[in-house]
């Protein structure tokens, strides 16, 4: 669940409806983190910063991902056995969180 700054709710919901798992696994990984620049570098927020509304939600989905770069490590879950996994950036005022999953998630305001 993210809140904005507004006091709004949105419902943020892994839950693998077409069982494209088949283990209990939903989302494969996940970091959260209040130091933007640890997760894009100081140019890459410069940018970022300038280019979002911090009162607002901001939701990306990374193409070129050190972070499942990373992930392909796993055995259980990789690119080899799993090739349309995606690398998800949830970014809320100072926070962000990233997470690795097979599918797009379902989005419920609240």
């Amino acid at each position: 669940m993210l809140r904005d700054s507004q006091g709004n709710f949105l419902e943020v919901i892994y839950d693998d409806p077409h069982n494209i798992t088949p283990f209990e696994y939903v989302v494969w990984s996940f970091k959260h983190t209040t130091e933007m620049v640890m997760v894009f570098g100081p140019h890459d927020l410069m940018d970022i910063k300038r280019n979002i509304a911090n009162e607002n939600y901001n939701f990306f989905k990374v193409i070129h991902s050190d972070y499942i770069a990373k992930f392909d490590n796993n055995h259980l879950g990789n690119r080899t056995l799993y090739p349309n996994v995606e690398h998800h950036v949830y970014i809320t005022g100072d926070e962000v969180l990233e997470v690795i999953s097979n599918y797009e998630p379902k989005f419920i305001e609240k």
